[in-house]
């Protein structure tokens, strides 16, 4: 029988709620996309999911081990 794992809690924030909402809002090009962007509240860290579009063609959720 495989091992049972508790339920892994995620919730989708209004952007602002990021932990690094900020330090994409100063390296972003274009903010428009800000507007369609989530926080993804994983591990007890909302990160951003910058939405694609415009210059931006895609990108990675990357957390820092720091």
């Amino acid at each position: 029988m495989p091992p049972h794992y508790p339920p892994l809690p995620v919730a989708v924030l209004p952007p602002q709620s990021a932990n690094d909402y900020e330090a994409y809002r100063n390296r972003l090009v274009d903010l428009s996309v800000l507007e369609l962007s989530l926080a993804i509240h994983v591990f007890r860290v909302p990160l951003l999911a910058v939405a694609a579009g415009g210059p931006r063609r895609g990108g990675a959720l990357v957390r820092s081990a720091c």
